[in-house]
């Protein structure tokens, strides 16, 4: 079963570097990764170096989607070799992630109960109204930067400090998965 994960932040919250970090020790353990970045901006083309997208793919992932309005795109990384015919059936038919890391889609998924989230912020003023916007199942939250936040104040399972608690994300994900 595949695992999905959204993650909520406001901009320049660290969802990316979270996403980021999550990737290299996830994929460090043989799982497959997806990722996926929601784009507002209608005029948005593909993406070039040092972009978010571009370090998912760096960070591990295999294969990364890019979502905005006019434009869908998939980022497959290969051996440089051309996808054959079947092999390309099978990645449109049955993509075999483990883990797919969606950042953004709030409006989309924040209700959806078949997404865990995980919301990001600097401190609990970052995180509280994001987190009473979401349905179960809540991941919980990653808090980046200094002061103490407990899970009771936000209201959520689990309040993860970047990075005292980042190793604990990980197994909690690996449990999701099976693993």
């Amino acid at each position: 079963m595949t695992v999905i994960v959204a993650v909520f932040g406001r901009k320049k919250s660290g969802k990316t570097a979270v996403i980021e970090a999550l990737i290299r020790a996830l994929s460090n353990d043989n799982l497959t990764i997806t990722a996926a970045k929601h784009v507002h901006h209608a005029d948005f083309t593909i993406d070039s170096p040092g972009k978010d997208s571009w370090r998912f793919g760096k960070a591990g992932a295999k294969r990364v989607f890019i979502f905005s309005p006019n434009e869908l795109v998939s980022i497959e990384k290969t051996s440089g070799n051309e996808v054959d015919g079947e092999s390309l059936l099978n990645m449109i038919t049955d993509s075999a992630t483990d883990v797919v890391f969606l950042e953004g889609f709030y409006q989309a998924l924040a209700r959806d109960g078949r997404v865990y989230k995980l919301v990001v912020g600097r401190g609990a003023g970052d995180v509280i109204d994001m987190v009473r916007g979401c349905s179960e199942p809540l991941l919980g939250c990653v808090i980046i930067g200094g002061g103490s936040v407990s899970s009771e104040e936000l209201g959520v399972g689990k309040a993860y400090r970047l990075w005292d608690d980042f190793n604990e994300l990980v197994r909690d994900i690996r449990k999701l998965v099976g693993r």
